[in-house]
């Protein structure tokens, strides 16, 4: 079975071992320079430099890859695309965090919530006060706080 689209380009890009640790040593160390990360990882600088630069092809085929969405589990926007839009069909925000972990870190959804209900608005064309935490009666709106009325 042949993968296509962004999910066969992901498992592409992380099929080397190398380049799984290079953005583990990111995850728990922050933004580091190539020759930290090499140094790090023991390799010469070329290739890491190498490694780096095919993550890097990643994120400019699709700058959802390179947008950071949660903070605290360094989840992108393409993961909570690509969770919502799995055959499963996740329609909860709490679905979304069993997938892909987002909204678990340490703010508990308080930094991301807010980009993951964009996302579902935009990419989804979800009408916000059907949008719903975990059971079916859990909306997380009523209502938009400055709504225009028409007279």
């Amino acid at each position: 079975m042949k993968l296509k689209g962004s999910q066969g380009e992901l498992y592409f890009s992380l099929k080397h071992p190398l380049r799984c640790c290079i953005l583990e040593l990111l995850k728990a160390n922050g933004a580091l320079s190539s020759s930290e990360l090499s140094n790090l990882l023991s390799v010469s600088l070329g290739r890491c430099i190498y490694h780096l630069d095919n993550l890097n092809d990643l994120i400019k085929k699709d700058k959802r890859w390179g947008r950071i969405i949660c903070r605290c589990e360094h989840v992108t926007e393409a993961e909570v695309i690509d969770a919502f839009s799995n055959p499963i069909g996740a329609q909860t925000i709490s679905a979304a965090k069993y997938r892909c972990r987002v909204g678990l870190g340490r703010c508990q959804g308080g930094f991301c919530t807010q980009h993951i209900v964009r996302i579902l608005e935009k990419e989804f064309k979800t009408d916000i006060k059907k949008m719903k935490l975990k059971s079916p009666n859990s909306y997380l709106f009523f209502s938009r706080t400055r709504e225009k009325k028409n007279d």
